[in-house]
């Protein structure tokens, strides 16, 4: 019997690969075989390609997080604005800081709640107008300079995150491992008839090895422990 459909997908993958190469390293000189291991091999890599998609996902959460820092980062810029505000009009660089204040909050703090790809047009404007030479003077007098870098530093890994995401979303594949590794069973299956057929029973499950061992390891795990 082929009973494999029970492997987790990774180790399978890594199981049809060592039967691959068993059939090519003893069966090379069998074209009719070599020709669905070729198949096989060209499937695996498929299988490797489209595991990309976990990738996506784990981009997606860096980005979900490195939105938070920027979000923090504008927010304490604002808070340092604030405190020369709160200190009154007495306060040296009072003035400086209200202005800075009002071209931070001038659309409110919502923005950093909505889009992802806007909140960067909006900040990236922010950044520009804090960076515009003639306000350099006003930056040092109010010690803002750490503060705008570390919302600049932000909001360029919050980027170049966004741009690998893009990158991988692009290059996913339209089918999963799963369904793959189900293409590939197909032709594991294929040739186990092949090798049955034109070979001894203990020349193909040698052969197979791998995967009948995986595939019992598995079973096994899954067995429930009786208590004593």
């Amino acid at each position: 019997m082929f009973q494999i459909r029970n492997i987790p997908v990774n180790v399978k993958l890594e199981m049809s690969e060592r039967v691959l190469e068993n059939i090519a390293k003893e069966y090379a000189s069998d074209a009719s075989l070599m020709e669905f291991v070729n198949l096989g091999q060209k499937k695996l890599e498929e299988i490797r390609k489209s595991a990309v998609a976990r990738e996506f996902s784990e981009i997606t959460a860096e980005i979900s997080e490195a939105d938070e820092v920027r979000d923090n980062a504008y927010r304490s810029l604002i808070y340092m604005s604030q405190a020369y505000i709160s200190a009154g009009p007495v306060m040296p660089g009072y003035s400086e800081a209200n202005e800075i204040y009002k071209e931070l909050t001038s659309d409110g703090m919502k923005f950093l709640q909505g889009s992802m790809h806007g909140e960067s047009d909006i900040i990236r404007t922010r950044l520009g107008w804090l960076l515009d030479p003639q306000r350099t003077e006003m930056i040092n007098k109010l010690n803002l300079k750490p503060w705008i870098e570390n919302l600049e530093n932000a909001q360029n890994e919050f980027d170049r995150l966004y741009a690998a995401r893009k990158d991988r979303k692009e290059s996913l594949p339209s089918m999963t491992p799963f369904a793959r590794m189900r293409e590939m069973d197909g032709i594991s299956r294929t040739l186990f008839t092949m090798m049955m057929q034109k070979y001894s029973s203990d020349e193909t499950h040698k052969a197979f090895a791998p995967l009948w061992e995986a595939s019992s390891r598995h079973r096994s795990s899954r067995k429930p422990t009786t208590a004593e």
